[in-house]
Order: C-alpha cells, then structure tokens, then sequence
C-alpha cells in the first residue's frame, strides 16, 4: 500500500513550539450512557481542527461565521 502523502495542514504549531500532528490530538472515544443522540460529537481530526480554529477567533475577539 503506497504511504500516504503529507501535508502542512495535517500539522499545527502549539505552544510547545513544535508541530504536532491533527491525528495525535484524538483520543479514544467512549461514549456516556443515556446521552440524547443529538448531544453526541465524536472527536475526528476535522472537529479537533474547527474547535481550535473557533477557539483562537473567540479568544482574539475576532468576529467568525461556521458554515457547513
């Protein structure tokens, strides 16, 4: 199977000043019981990257719209 290629945005700089890998921030998902469905959000490498995203725009008073 051909490795797959890498990409910059598959990396973030954190404040360690290094780059860290999308894929290490995801930790095993065990999910609660009696949680309503619509409560449910199972961490994947893109909600990990949006809530980042989202966090520093809210932290920065920059004003930001989600689409999608």
């Amino acid at each position: 199977m051909p490795d797959k290629k890498i990409s910059i945005f598959d990396f973030f700089f954190d404040m360690k000043r290094e780059w860290v890998n999308w894929k290490d921030e995801i930790r095993q998902y065990d999910m609660p019981d009696g949680l309503k469905y619509s409560k449910i959000l199972v961490p994947t490498i893109d909600t990990k990257k949006y809530s980042y995203i989202l966090d520093l725009m809210i932290k920065n008073k920059f004003p930001c719209m989600f689409v999608g």
